[in-house]
């Protein structure tokens, strides 16, 4: 599939999103449209046996890193810069290329585990611009 013609789609779906939360009688914010659910990958990897340092309803960073496997990979960064993980592909390429455009997103921590191995899901959605 052609990656504009997806890029497009994706678009639409984002714009629909709002009427979709209206419909299903959920709250709808206006700071933000949300986008994913997910998770970070490699937790363990990156941090070895540390806990993760990052909490429920905190704000984490998105942030290009591209890889000679992949060039649309996003490490997920704590406030303090360190680094906890990436994002799954799957997700990394469509986002990367909002990220590359200039779209806010804001993610947030949704729940950390930290046995029986260190776990962070996070809730990604389009910040609202601030002028």
């Amino acid at each position: 599939m052609d990656r504009r013609i997806f890029i497009a789609g994706a678009a639409g779906a984002l714009a629909a999103a709002p009427a979709l939360a209206v419909g299903r009688g959920k709250p709808q914010n206006a700071a933000s449209v949300p986008l994913v659910t997910t998770y970070v990958t490699n937790v363990g990897d990156v941090l070895g046996a540390h806990a993760p340092g990052v909490a429920n309803g905190q704000l984490v960073h998105l942030k290009p890193e591209p890889r000679a496997y992949h060039r649309d990979t996003i490490v997920v960064v704590s406030e303090s810069e360190r680094p906890l993980g990436y994002l799954p592909i799957n997700q990394s390429r469509i986002l990367a290329p909002m990220i590359a455009a200039g779209i806010p997103l804001r993610a947030e921590v949704v729940e950390v585990k930290t046995t029986p191995r260190p776990t962070i899901r996070l809730a990604i959605a389009i910040a609202q611009a601030t002028a």
